[in-house]
């Protein structure tokens, strides 16, 4: 329809020819950046290598969410997130191209649990005693840092008892 406006046409109908080629363009670049931003949204959200207790709670805590836009900078701060949980020792992110959208999955390596606590050499105070007052616990995430702090904690125990030379050190033994 461009080609055939001319001089000799009135401006009102060259205007009006104008704005419906700029309402077709609009139209067509609406509808297919809506298609295309629709394709980029998150249809499906998981976690593996987890609990399904802490998979909910992971998915719980995240800011990308299922049927919102796919972000990389939110799925950074995701992943940050899931770091500071203290669950896990290393997170991955797989992004699949899906017939309804991006299907947005987390790879998370667990940090190992705790699954005994003994007391070996001691003979001075009871074991009931020195649990009850442990900060760690069995099904705990292990934390080097927490270890040591409990070491400190039957140390002070033994003091407690009058046994301030006790030697304590812990063992870390892991399980197949």
């Amino acid at each position: 329809t461009i080609a055939l406006l001319s001089k000799s046409m009135p401006s009102w109908v060259h205007r009006f020819c104008m704005y419906k080629v700029f309402c077709g363009v609009a139209l067509l670049v609406f509808s297919f950046s809506s298609t295309f931003a629709q394709n980029l949204n998150i249809t499906k959200m998981e976690v593996k290598g987890t609990s399904e207790l802490e998979t909910a709670q992971i998915l719980f805590s995240l800011e990308s969410q299922v049927n919102s836009p796919l972000d990389r900078q939110k799925i950074s701060r995701d992943i940050h997130t899931i770091y500071d949980m203290g669950l896990v020792q290393d997170v991955k992110v797989d992004v699949e191209e899906v017939a309804t959208g991006q299907s947005l999955r987390f790879i998370v390596l667990e940090r190992p649990r705790i699954t005994d606590i003994r007391f070996e050499g001691r003979s001075l105070v009871s074991a009931k005693d020195i649990y009850d007052d442990l900060t760690i616990k069995k099904m705990d995430i292990f934390d080097p840092v927490r270890v040591t702090e409990n070491e400190k904690i039957i140390q002070g125990i033994y003091r407690k008892n009058g046994y301030a030379r006790a030697g304590i050190s812990s063992r870390i033994e892991k399980l197949n």
